[in-house]
């Protein structure tokens, strides 16, 4: 974590004319805080097998997988600072975020604009893609980068957050909490503290939160350029006391420009990301420990919640399709009126209750703790006997009797009476 500094209102770098938005902008970022950026733990991943299966999800090499990368990198307070205060991109109203142009014989207009340690660039979306580390120039040309197209079927993805979740979609809310599978559930962190990153609770499920989730997990091609570009044009407007996340891939854009190498010395103490290992994912109940032994231990993902039992609204009672039931008096009709209104209001009927994911997970901690508790004891009992056959082996050898049987003092005073 880096504190702001008073040095750095002061530095070359950080000077603008007054009144200018660089100047306001640097006002509020000096009274920030620039923190790690959350990162995947690959290294904790692969020690609970569960990298390759997150590897399945992603895909290796994959937009996503890069995006993730970057955010294993260190955050530099100069660097981040400066480029958050000069960072401006212009988005085109009702056109495809992606495509490199609308119209294919014309070039393709330069939209986005910073400084890096005193040097100006302005580039396309194309080339931010590119020096942002998201996509290789060979990509932008393929579909997976032209045929991104920010538009999203809501219902779609309103439907599919019915199928992993315990709940149904609420946009007001929906948390991670209820995502039914463990690395799902990890990587919507992931996403969450990254290009949709918040102030606010990022165990919360925000619109574009779903929206990037669902793209990522069924492999449709999304707007990932975009998404980095507008999350970072934002940043710049928040207000004092918001910490700063996004130091990492800030790093990157200037490792790839060759403003900086991969270990700048000149640019201060670094920030290390934050890694989303052990304490994270514990924090989360995504783990269950599994002893191993006296003294060992290890730990693996929960299994998945299994999915609510769902039944449809039960038919409404006594309705005939044919003319015998037409004679009937009002009373049937207001009948089937408070029916079909509760039918309508009630999606669907529950017949199972399936205990809370933090329940569960406690029930099974505690589960295992009574196990080892009772291989404790069995153990202590065989020491116990083994002392006892040891001391009456001795006892034996030296010719000394038994002690008379114990007898309590109540006893005896139960006798005399």
């Amino acid at each position: 974590m880096a504190d702001h500094h008073d040095g750095l209102a002061t530095h070359p770098y950080l000077q603008f004319p007054e009144n200018s938005v660089g100047r306001e902008r640097v006002g509020r970022l000096l009274g920030r805080t620039v923190v790690g950026t959350a990162a995947a733990d690959f290294e904790w991943l692969a020690k609970i097998d569960a990298l390759q299966p997150f590897i399945e999800i992603v895909g290796a090499d994959t937009p996503w997988w890069r995006l993730f990368e970057s955010a294993m990198l260190s955050s530099y307070m100069l660097l981040t600072v400066e480029f958050l205060s000069t960072f401006t991109y212009e988005e085109r109203e009702g056109a495809t975020p992606q495509l490199p142009n609308d119209a294919p014989d014309e070039p393709e207009p330069q939209r986005i604009s910073f400084r890096m340690l005193g040097n100006a660039y302005g580039m396309t979306l194309s080339r931010f893609a590119i020096v942002s580390g998201l996509y290789t120039p060979e990509e932008t040309h393929t579909p997976a980068y032209t045929d991104a197209v920010r538009a999203s079927n809501e219902a779609a993805q309103h439907r599919w957050w019915d199928s992993i979740s315990t709940v149904e979609w609420d946009p007001n809310l929906s948390r991670g909490t209820s995502i039914r599978f463990p690395l799902i559930r990890y990587i919507h962190r992931l996403i969450a503290s990254s290009i949709t990153a918040r102030r606010d609770s990022r165990e919360r499920c925000t619109g574009a939160d779903l929206y990037y989730l669902h793209a990522l997990v069924n492999r449709t091609p999304c707007p990932l350029a975009h998404g980095l570009a507008d999350y970072l044009s934002r940043q710049g407007s928040r207000a004092e006391g918001a910490q700063v996340t996004c130091g990492a891939f800030i790093t990157k854009i200037a490792q790839s420009l060759g403003v900086i190498s991969d270990n700048p010395q000149h640019l201060g103490e670094p920030v290390l990301a934050k890694g989303m290992g052990l304490k994270v994912m514990n924090g989360m109940r995504l783990l269950r420990k599994i002893t191993q032994g006296r003294n060992s231990h290890t730990y693996r993902l929960i299994d998945p919640i299994p999915e609510p039992v769902r039944e449809e609204p039960e038919p409404e009672e006594g309705h005939d399709d044919d003319d015998g039931g037409a004679g009937d008096d009002d009373g049937g009709a207001r009948d089937q009126g408070n029916i079909a209104h509760e039918v309508e209001h009630v999606r669907y009927r529950y017949r199972a209750v399936r205990m809370p994911p933090v329940l569960s997970q406690r029930i099974e901690e505690m589960s295992l703790e009574i196990r080892r508790l009772g291989r404790q004891h069995r153990r202590h009992d065989r020491m116990l006997n083994w002392q006892i056959q040891m001391m009456s082996s001795i006892a034996n050898s030296l010719h000394i009797h038994d002690p008379p049987p114990y007898q309590d003092d109540d006893e005896d005073d139960e006798d005399d009476d």
